[in-house]
């Protein structure tokens, strides 16, 4: 049997336990839980909060948390819920940090990650994505909001790849409209979004639809080579 062909029965075994839909995580959280739980991403960090659930509600309960660590364990995912919860008077605040990881040498590399470049490698971006970000590259600081412009300029004359939805990264070049982008960053977005929507296609629509519905920049410009957006819901503000 090849390498190949064994990776897919492991996820094929891990897929049976994967609820339709998981409360209290986003589709994009949800994405991430689905692919640390199927071998695809070594960690993660999930925000499980209350407007996420079925019926949203605005604090969380100690039952959806000892649920959520229950649907962990039978997923075989290793976690760390964030803070010292003994103690705290429930219910929580609206949101919960909870760090996940396929096994428990990943989960322990995010967990003891201290620099950026050990956090985003930790949470298996690519290397050069990693050490580009925040970084001038050609003149223009790669972050979010590099990313969001260019994203935004691509999806205007319908030029944004659809893998994009599927990655929480920034490309160390993602300059979508003229097709210039990071190989690294191209395959692991497509490697992503070719398992999820053969596997669960009801998540991919979420994933997809979730990142359609995000905020997009009415205005930007350029100053000292870092993007400053703003945002048509925060017409005072600039970013």
């Amino acid at each position: 049997m090849t390498e190949q062909k064994s990776r897919r029965v492991l996820y094929s075994s891990k897929l049976k336990n994967f609820p339709e839909r998981v409360e209290g995580l986003s589709p994009q959280d949800e994405l991430n839980l689905y692919l640390v739980a199927n071998g695809l991403k070594p960690a993660s960090e999930l925000i499980l909060m209350s407007h996420f659930y079925e019926t949203p509600k605005e604090k969380l309960n100690k039952k959806d948390l000892d649920d959520f660590k229950k649907l962990l364990e039978s997923l075989g995912v290793r976690y760390n819920v964030m803070g010292n919860t003994f103690g705290l008077s429930w219910p929580l605040d609206p949101f919960l940090s909870v760090f996940i990881g396929r096994n428990e040498k990943d989960l322990r590399g995010l967990l003891e990650a201290k620099t950026d470049e050990e956090i985003g490698i930790a949470l298996g971006y690519p290397k050069k994505a990693v050490r580009a970000y925040g970084k001038k590259v050609e003149g223009i600081v790669r972050n979010g909001k590099y990313e969001v412009v260019s994203a935004y300029e691509a999806e205007k004359s319908g030029k944004l790849p659809s893998w994009v939805a599927y990655i929480s990264h920034v490309p160390e070049e993602a300059d979508y409209l003229k097709g210039s982008i990071a190989k690294s960053s191209q395959s692991l977005g497509r490697r992503y979004e070719k398992f999820v929507k053969s596997n669960n296609p009801g998540l991919a629509k979420r994933v997809e639809e979730q990142h359609r519905n995000r905020m997009r920049p009415e205005e930007w410009r350029l100053d000292k080579g870092e993007y400053k957006v703003r945002y048509k819901e925060y017409p005072d503000d600039w970013f």
